[in-house]
């Protein structure tokens, strides 16, 4: 059968494409869901509006800074020049880690604000932005999980000369780069999506 004639890695990596796709597609979905019950809720008269703070205003501006340096990182790691990439990864998943903390800032602000997310002073608006940015946090933590992983590979793994010389001569060199890089720049798009729903919806 022509099936048997395809070489197991690209098989692998074709599922592991899938699988990603498949997961940010749900992950979309979920978060569609999310906004659809924010639009019907906001209708009801114990919503008050508040403005973001702007600690979400300067994360999104990291996240975006944080998108452009892993493209970078890929190219760097497609074309074998590794030192570059792993100062570059290393730049993003500080971005990365420097989105997550001014969230966190924001979220601060916004209880400064008197803008909680439950209690009797809890506000509806508010508590759909802590959830929904919260709920965010969580997917973009994962993909901090696996740059680390990432980055263990570049420090530990390809300054071992033999690996090199493996990755070097494999057919789907750069694939789990492509992978990663994928996942990050959709949790960006995806906070800008959300940034941009909260400022309209209003």
């Amino acid at each position: 059968m022509a099936v048997d004639m395809i070489p197991p890695q690209p098989k692998k990596f074709f599922a592991q494409r899938f699988a990603l796709w498949l997961g940010m597609i749900s992950m979309f979905m979920a978060f569609a869901g999310f906004t659809s019950a924010y639009i019907v809720r906001r209708a009801q008269s114990d919503w008050l509006e508040f403005n973001l703070p702007i600690t979400f205003y300067i994360s999104t501006a990291v996240i975006v800074l944080s998108s452009i340096t892993m493209i970078y990182a890929n190219h760097a790691y497609k074309h074998d020049q590794y030192d570059r990439f792993r100062n570059l990864l290393t730049l993003t998943f500080i971005l990365g880690l420097g989105f997550a903390v001014l969230q966190y800032f924001g979220w601060q602000a916004m209880k400064d604000m008197k803008v909680f997310m439950g209690g009797e002073d809890a506000n509806p608006a508010g508590s759909f932005v802590y959830i929904i940015s919260g709920w965010h946090m969580l997917h973009l933590a994962g993909g901090l999980f696996l740059m680390a992983i990432a980055l263990y590979r570049s420090f530990f793994v390809f300054k071992d000369p033999a690996t090199s010389i493996v990755k070097n001569i494999e057919p789907n060199k750069g694939i789990r780069m492509d992978l990663l890089s994928t996942y990050w720049h959709f949790v960006d798009v995806l906070w800008i999506y959300l940034l941009i729903f909260f400022l309209i919806n209003k």
